[in-house]
């Protein structure tokens, strides 16, 4: 698919049809026995074809910010019910302030926002001030509801975001690399092809759009040595890392790859270890054979 249809939307993405990889897996095998912790992966194309890297894929995982995604698609859905706008002010409630805001890092309670400045400060910065607006603003309820509807079985929203988290609570919010896999699947089908998905395809687009907009680009962009457009979103607790991504959603083969890891013994070297992998799969993809 080329760029400039995807940003054009409508006709011109359906119109694009991913081509067909034949189905396959990557061996990571030895990248898995060596992490410094646990790994849990998943990665697939945008065919019907079996994923084609699973490892621990429907195990409990913390999910730190990667679960901002979900918010996101709550919010995004809430734009297409009408029932809010990017334009519409968000007022900052006392428990919304936290550490972690390196865009609302000097905010205050009572200080109002608008929601589309909360959405990009929160997938493209991780801002944990924003996420915590917009889950004050559209409740635990709705989120949850928009995580159950997506098909995400084994993901759950339950605290704010803090700079630091007790023990107690620290792995409330959970996901495993499937439901992330999943959801990032129905956000870049509905993207590429035109079609409803989670979201309607122009949702979808500028869910797209935001995730290319990440700053944090350490781990799987960091492994992925071609220069193509990553949409990702990372996570990161004391002892995770993890990152989540549609590798080259521009173009007409697009991937999905899905990264979380937990119970790290030297978090520091996870950054490596984890673009690590994205080189080894990125580097099978490319040389796949299209049918």
């Amino acid at each position: 698919m080329q760029r400039s249809a995807f940003l054009a939307g409508g006709a011109a993405v359906a119109a694009v049809r991913p081509r067909a990889l034949r189905a396959q897996t990557i061996s990571v095998a030895d990248l898995v026995d060596r992490f410094p912790g646990i790994i849990g992966i998943y990665c697939r194309t945008l065919t019907p074809a079996p994923p084609l890297v699973e490892v621990r894929s429907h195990e409990i995982f913390p999910a730190a910010s990667i679960i901002k995604l979900a918010i996101m698609l709550t919010v995004y859905r809430a734009y297409e019910r009408h029932t809010a706008t990017p334009e519409e002010y968000v007022t900052l409630l006392p428990g919304d302030i936290t550490e972690g805001a390196p865009i609302l890092g000097d905010a205050h309670s009572g200080q109002r926002w608008p929601i589309g400045v909360l959405v990009n400060a929160m997938i493209r910065y991780s801002d944990n001030i924003a996420s915590n607006a917009l889950i004050s603003h559209f409740g635990f309820k709705a989120i949850n509801a928009t995580i159950h509807s997506a098909g995400m079985t084994g993901t759950l929203l339950a605290r704010h975001f803090a700079g630091e988290v007790p023990p107690g609570r620290r792995n409330l919010n959970v996901t495993t690399p499937h439901d992330i896999g999943v959801l990032l699947y129905q956000i870049e089908r509905g993207a590429h092809e035109g079609i409803p998905t989670v979201a309607s395809p122009a949702s979808c687009r500028a869910m797209v759009q935001t995730m290319l907009g990440q700053e944090y680009r350490e781990m799987i962009p960091a492994g992925v040595k071609r220069h193509v457009p990553i949409a990702n979103k990372t996570g990161e607790l004391d002892n995770v890392r993890s990152d989540a991504a549609i590798v080259d959603p521009l173009s007409e083969s697009p991937y999905i790859l899905v990264l979380l890891s937990r119970d790290l013994d030297y978090p520091g070297l996870a950054y490596g270890e984890i673009a690590e992998f994205a080189q080894r799969i990125d580097t099978a993809m490319r040389r796949m054979p299209i049918r």
